[in-house]
């Protein structure tokens, strides 16, 4: 008789939680790479849906929507477009020098003051509604850059070089959820002259490799008011002081193929909780801060190697400044930190 007619191979599933892609996206968001990691998940996804099959695009969507670090990264990505045009930076066709709201002859939305502080460097002030003040720095710096975000990696010794803070320390590291090395929950305490009451902040904040535009970038913002934790982390109630409301964006923007110097941006709104706020109090701080960060920054500069900021990353070459190194020997070679390791772009 005849032999029975061989079973005709199963084909290929269109994708898997476990395939390579997926854990491409995962190391792409563990080691801060987040819109690389999101852009991988969207090249994924037409490859997916390329594959004509509703369900199992319908499954993949639904997979992506319930799993809780893709839910972390896609929180990271609206922040970084949030900053990105705090920032003025373009993204996707934007028009340089436009943030939201429009903007002035300064190229900077409803900046009321503008200064030139000398070096280079730019200060817009604005007052809002309630008292809330905006700064904007734009500051070019002989930092390099890796030295530059190393004391900002250090949060504990903020007070070094930052204006008006008397004590910083980090409440927890983050771990997982889209990020090993650099999210943090921190407390900010500000010291300011009588008879005003003490302020505290206490901020999610994250780094990320945006080595794709040529930057890195570190974003925080206040945790909601009330809260007992975030992302299952205990926050502190406060002890006489007053909490204010904070968002801060960073641009750190190597200027020269050695590194060597770096154009730091800089977005700051706040809250205080001050009732009356003259704009010329603003516009005098605005100044002061920017003066003395920068001096403070530049100043300890000039000792790195023999500050603690040093030890400590040799302390933790393996980590965070492990990555650090990665990344920046990709940039001197014109690539990506992935590269070294032979991941394709997916």
């Amino acid at each position: 008789g005849l032999a029975p007619a061989a079973a005709a191979p199963l084909a290929a599933p269109l994708w898997s939680p476990d395939s390579p892609e997926i854990a491409h996206v995962r190391q792409l968001s563990a080691n801060e790479a987040h819109s690389r990691a999101l852009a991988a998940l969207a090249v994924h996804r037409a490859q997916v849906a390329r594959g004509g099959d509703e369900r199992a695009l319908e499954a993949f969507d639904a997979f992506c929507e319930g799993d809780e670090e893709f839910r972390r990264l896609r929180h990271k990505d609206r922040i970084l477009r949030r900053a990105e045009r705090h920032l003025s930076y373009e993204r996707n066709g934007a028009e340089p020098g436009t943030v939201e709201g429009g903007r002035d002859g300064d190229g900077r939305a409803g900046a009321s003051m503008h200064y030139a502080l000398g070096a280079g460097t730019q200060l817009w002030v604005q007052q809002g509604e309630q008292n809330r003040a905006t700064y904007i720095v734009e500051a070019p710096l002989k930092i390099p850059v890796d030295q530059l975000m190393t004391m900002f990696y250090e949060v504990d010794l903020y007070p070094k070089w930052l204006p008006f803070v008397w004590e910083s320390k980090v409440l927890h590291h983050v771990k997982g959820g889209s990020g090993e090395y650099a999210q943090f929950i921190v407390m900010f305490k500000y010291l300011l002259p009588w008879p005003l009451k003490h302020r505290e902040t206490v901020l999610y904040g994250f780094a990320s490799d945006c080595l794709e535009s040529g930057r890195f970038m570190l974003c925080a913002e206040t945790v909601p008011e009330g809260a007992e934790e975030w992302w299952g982390y205990k926050i502190p109630p406060p002890v006489n002081a007053i909490r204010m409301d904070m968002v801060m964006d960073y641009g750190f923007v190597p200027q020269d193929g050695n590194l060597d110097e770096t154009k730091l941006d800089l977005f700051l709104k706040l809250d205080p909780k001050i009732d009356w706020l003259p704009q010329g109090l603003l516009n005098w701080v605005g100044r002061q801060y920017v003066a003395l960060m920068t001096s403070g920054l530049t100043s300890i500069c000039r000792q790195f190697t023999k500050s603690p900021y040093m030890a400590r990353r040799l302390a933790d070459a393996n980590g965070a400044y492990g990555l650090l190194s990665r990344c920046l020997a990709a940039m001197r070679r014109g690539g990506l930190p992935e590269d070294d390791v032979g991941v394709s772009a997916v």
